[in-house]
């Protein structure tokens, strides 16, 4: 699929909305108990060989985090652009995707910053994603990171999802495209991408937390009853958000609180069951009875035939299933045991 027309998306010479974007072209601030996972980190500097990385995962799995901890780290110059719903309009997120480069490298696109300011752009959005490459190119004179953080933003927005896909389909030499998504992203020429090994995946099961990490992050967070670390590890279940609220609000004698259980129920509400439609809540509630389930135990709990196709629905946009593998004649699903306890 390539970039819309002319005739099919929004006049291209239009000035794009005027607002102050500033904060969104800077990286979140990193914290100071941040634990060093080098796993991921030795994922991430590997994954520079390819042009594209896609980080995804469900919310609070860590994908931000990562991000700003490799950065803090790595010799490359870093570009962070943080989405928000105004870039489903594809011209603003070209003049965010432009500021952004501008805010790490301030001489760089001077000539297509100022004319995206006053309107004077080519005519088609696909060109503006052209010249945006070239002027990188010619203008960056050290390899650096573009980090694209949640894309998901974008997932009912064709035409800011062709910006992108545009982009990654014609990386500049000296750039590498990280991009965050609580889905996977819906771009026609990532699958092309990573056939050719120029794309690179870390997907939820990277990012949960092994027994290790999850042991060494409560210790840091001052839990220093080895067994209430061992409870709260296994109710995060690898989980980076509910240990961060578990180790925030633990009390020792009482590894389990009011507050923590009422701060994760919320998150899980708001942030993923709020997300879905009746066939999906359905699925998940019906099936949370089971630790492992396949696509015939979804289909007699739920009484669906469907079962699978919304399976796979939730599978891909990342809420808190995963898929562990096959068997004889099954796929095998599991849910995350917060999900399942809800």
């Amino acid at each position: 699929m390539n970039v819309p027309d002319a005739a099919h998306e929004p006049d291209a010479t239009r000035r794009p909305p005027a607002r102050r974007a500033l904060p969104k072209w800077l990286p979140p601030r990193r914290r100071g108990d941040t634990v060093r996972r080098e796993r991921l980190h030795t994922l991430l500097t590997d994954s520079i060989e390819y042009e594209v990385t896609v980080i995804g995962a469900p919310a609070g799995f860590g994908k931000s985090t990562l991000a700003v901890d490799w950065c803090a780290e790595s010799a490359l110059q870093a570009i962070w652009l943080s989405l928000d719903r105004g870039d489903t309009d594809p011209l603003t997120l070209i003049a965010d995707l432009v500021g952004a480069v501008r805010q790490r490298f301030p001489a760089a696109l001077e000539d297509l910053s100022a004319r995206l300011a006053v309107g004077a752009a080519p005519q088609g959005a696909a060109a503006l994603v052209a010249e945006l490459g070239a002027s990188i190119q010619s203008d960056v004179d050290e390899l650096a990171v573009l980090i694209i953080d949640d894309l998901h933003l974008l997932d009912s927005a064709p035409q800011a999802l062709d910006v992108v896909d545009t982009l990654i389909r014609s990386v500049p030499m000296n750039l590498h495209v990280i991009v965050l998504s609580r889905t996977f992203p819906s771009l026609p020429s990532l699958a092309r991408l990573s056939a050719q090994r120029r794309a690179f995946t870390i997907a939820a099961r990277e990012l949960v937390f092994t027994p290790e990490e999850a042991e060494a992050f409560l210790a840091q967070s001052h839990v220093d009853d080895p067994e209430a670390r061992a409870e709260l590890a296994k109710r995060a279940d690898g989980w980076a958000a509910a240990l961060a609220v578990l180790a925030d609000r633990y009390e020792p004698g009482r590894p389990r609180g009011v507050e923590s259980d009422f701060i994760l129920d919320q998150f899980i509400d708001r942030e993923v069951l709020d997300r879905l439609d009746s066939r999906h809540v359905n699925l998940l509630t019906s099936c949370a009875v089971m630790p492992l389930f396949d696509l015939e135990f979804a289909q007699a709990l739920t009484g669906d035939p469907q079962a699978g196709a919304t399976l796979r629905d939730l599978e891909r946009t990342n809420h808190f299933l995963m898929r562990l593998g096959y068997g004889d004649t099954a796929e095998w699903f599991r849910m995350h045991a917060l999900l399942r306890e809800h």
